[in-house]
C-alpha cells in the first residue's frame, strides 16, 4: 500500500507529515516518519495542559476501547536538542490501510521548548532498527517490525519518495 505525505512547513524548515490513526474509534495525528529513530511517539492528554497547545491533534488513551496501559517509559534526545519523554500504551495503530494490533505508543507527557512551539506534526514515527528504541526497561517493536513480524506487508520492505513542498507530492509504500 501507498501511503501519501504531506509537506508542513516550519517557520525555518520543512518536514513530512503522513496521517496515522491511533485507537478505535481513531483518532488521526499527523506524524513525522523519521528514519533516524525508532520510537512511536504522540501528543498526548498525559501532557499537562495539553489543549492550549493549538495546532495539534491529542491522543487520549481513555477515548480508546483498545488502549491498554504498557510497562515502561521512555526518554528521547535528538541531535537538535529537542526531547520528549512519557509512558507507554499498547494500541491499535493504522498506516495507511494497514492497522497494527498491539503496537507500543509512546505518549509525550514531557516535551522540549522546540515541540512545543512546533505545529507541524502531533508525533514521530520511527522507521530505524528497534535496537536504537528508548522505551525501558526493554525496547518495543516499532510499527515496521510488526508490520514484517505479523506478515502485514509482503515483501519486507519500505520505500519513500518526498516531494518538493505541496507542488510535488511524495510518498511511502510498504
Amino acid at each position: 500500500f501507498v501511503v501519501i505525505v504531506r509537506a508542513a512547513h516550519l517557520l525555518r524548515s520543512l518536514e513530512y507529515v503522513v496521517p496515522v490513526k491511533i485507537g478505535t474509534p481513531g483518532v488521526t495525528l499527523n506524524l513525522d516518519f523519521d528514519t533516524g529513530s525508532s520510537d512511536l511517539w504522540v501528543w498526548s492528554s498525559e501532557i499537562a495542559h495539553a489543549s492550549r497547545y493549538k495546532g495539534h491533534n491529542i491522543y487520549d488513551p481513555s477515548k480508546s476501547s483498545t488502549a491498554k496501559k504498557a510497562s515502561g517509559s521512555w526518554n528521547i534526545s535528538y541531535g537538535d536538542g529537542s526531547s520528549a519523554s512519557g509512558n507507554v500504551y499498547n494500541e491499535t495503530v493504522t498506516v495507511g490501510d494497514i492497522a497494527i494490533q498491539g503496537q507500543a505508543v509512546e505518549l509525550a507527557e514531557k516535551l522540549s521548548a522546540s515541540f512545543l512551539q512546533d505545529g507541524g506534526n502531533d508525533g514521530l514515527l520511527g522507521l530505524a532498527w528497534p535496537a536504537i528504541n528508548t522505551v525501558s526497561p526493554k525496547p518495543v517493536a516499532t510499527p515496521v517490525e510488526n508490520m514484517i513480524s505479523k506478515k502485514l506487508i509482503d515483501p519486507p520492505v519500505f520505500t519513500v519518495k518526498l516531494g518538493r513542498g505541496d507542488s510535488e507530492p511524495g510518498f511511502y509504500s510498504f
